[in-house]
């Protein structure tokens, strides 16, 4: 069974605290954001989406189109997905803030969601949820 930790993402400041995702050692948004800076083409959207972090955290209101929530019926836990043109980050709202899951592009977002929830799943499960 993996081990999971959470961190504070301190690039997100605000009412609402955001944290990290860690599974064993691996962080998939660090991750995720890494493969963004090596591309490069992207940057510019990946600070629009840690922009539109902030205002979440700061209780600022957005259009569907940049932040919604995608939760299934009948789950307890809610799934948001904040998006820009090409990027996505998805993300679960719990007791301690919304907890960043992953990071992915539109062209991969069916699969990147099929992951995100898998990882939702196993980090739930791992405290007893």
């Amino acid at each position: 069974m993996s081990k999971f930790a959470l961190k504070e993402y301190n690039n997100v400041t605000g009412k609402i605290k955001f944290f990290k995702l860690i599974e064993d050692t691996v962080c998939y948004w660090d991750d995720f954001c890494r493969e963004i800076q090596k591309e490069a083409n992207f940057e510019d959207q990946l600070i629009t989406i840690i922009s539109r972090m902030n205002d979440v955290a700061n209780l600022r209101r957005l259009p569907k189109e940049k932040f919604r929530d995608i939760t299934p019926d009948k789950e307890v836990i809610k799934e948001y997905e904040i998006k820009t043109k090409d990027l996505r980050v998805y993300l679960i709202k719990d007791d301690v803030g919304n907890i960043v899951l992953i990071g992915g592009k539109k062209s991969s977002q069916v699969s990147d969601i099929k992951s995100f929830r898998a990882l939702k799943r196993s980090y739930f499960n791992s405290i007893n949820i």
